[in-house]
């Protein structure tokens, strides 16, 4: 996370150098750019795997992550930036399986599942440092607020005398905080279009509080909380174009 830090801390350096600095850095034409982004999204910490003295299992698999952006760039050095952002998660079945086995060796499994997912609008800054007249590096911080659904999960228990059991957990939905540090490379194409290439850490502490679980055979339905942080580092790759 260190290196997210230090992105954070140039953002904020440009942003109080260019308010307080020369009035000159205030580019003449103000530039407007949006962005179209897609790659591959990385679930990391407790978002990847079991979490340790608790129940609950997450086990999110590698995923996918669009990005629609606007960019205003005021100063030299600065610019502003909203971003919509969508990405989705499955469950590694295989994983979720093997763990609910070693608690219950007598039991078989079978498991079929939905994805996590997150729908984000962000707002923030920008700083812009130009490597040459063909390379733009944009570290960024965005805030926002993230709107979550956990996956369906349908769950098929034998056991040793080979009664059945059917348990559904259904979708919930939470709204949180969302923040997101990325760096961003653009490469010039043509007079107006970029290539970009950029990496972004996103985090959303999510809370789902009433998650129905039926049993289908039991005839009976609960309800219950989860707490989750979703927890990405996305690789992604796009186009951006200037007016």
């Amino acid at each position: 996370m260190k290196p997210f830090i230090l992105l954070f801390l140039i953002a904020f350096n440009a942003l109080y150098s260019q308010v307080n600095g020369d009035t000159t850095n205030i580019l003449q034409k103000r530039i407007l750019s949006d962005e179209l982004c897609f790659g591959g999204s990385l679930p990391f910490g407790s978002f990847s795997k079991r979490v340790k003295n608790e129940s609950r299992r997450v086990f999110a698999t590698p995923g996918s992550k669009l990005d629609a952006s606007v960019n205003y760039q005021i100063y030299k050095n600065l610019g502003i930036k909203s971003m919509v952002s969508y990405q989705n998660h499955g469950i590694d079945d295989l994983k979720f399986k093997k763990d609910l086995i070693l608690e219950n060796p007598s039991n078989s499994y079978t498991i079929q599942s939905s994805a996590w997912e997150n729908t984000s609008v962000l707002f923030g800054a920008f700083a812009n440092f130009n490597a040459d007249e063909a390379i733009q590096i944009q570290p960024k911080v965005l805030l926002g607020f993230n709107y979550g659904r956990s996956p369906v999960i349908a769950l098929t228990v034998s056991d040793s005398t080979k009664a059945l059991s059917q348990i559904k957990q259904y979708s919930g939905n939470a709204f949180a905080f969302c923040y997101v540090l990325g760096l961003d490379i653009k490469l010039k194409l043509l007079e107006h279009t970029q290539l970009l290439l950029g990496g972004d850490v996103f985090n959303s502490d999510l809370v789902f509080e009433s998650v129905k679980v039926e049993n289908k055979t039991a005839l009976n339905t609960t309800t219950f909380r989860i707490k989750q942080p979703i927890q990405t580092f996305t690789i992604k790759f796009g186009v951006c174009r200037t007016f």
